[in-house]
């Protein structure tokens, strides 16, 4: 991370002296046999992108990418400082995968060169 990225929530700040971080959330899926106490905190500006933020998490860090497959999950978030008793909300929660293509120019075929 570089120095124009806070240390706490890692967004990029254009003008640090009035960043603020977005709140915290614990979010968790049944789904995936989690219960709140195994709650991941992501930090997201309102409750449907911490739950994104979740499944993005859960995804990249597993090696089946079953989310982005195509299963979707229920995923259940509550904002982190929330009084004791405050009833989670529940997200469906689905992904796709996306396919990314990049070209390489390789020079010109009838003259022989083969820039890089």
């Amino acid at each position: 991370m570089s120095d124009f990225n806070c240390k706490t929530c890692g967004e990029f700040m254009v003008r640090p002296e009035i960043h603020r971080c977005p709140p915290e959330w614990e979010c968790w899926c049944e789904d995936y046999g989690q219960k709140r106490e195994d709650a991941r905190k992501v930090r997201a500006h309102n409750a449907d992108s911490a739950a994104e933020a979740w499944a993005a998490y859960e995804d990249t860090n597993s090696a089946e990418y079953n989310i982005a497959g195509g299963s979707a999950v229920t995923v259940y978030v509550v904002q982190s400082d929330a009084e004791t008793g405050t009833k989670p909300r529940r997200f469906n929660v689905e992904g796709e995968a996306v396919p990314s293509y990049t070209a390489y120019e390789q020079g010109d075929p009838e003259s022989g060169d083969d820039e890089e």
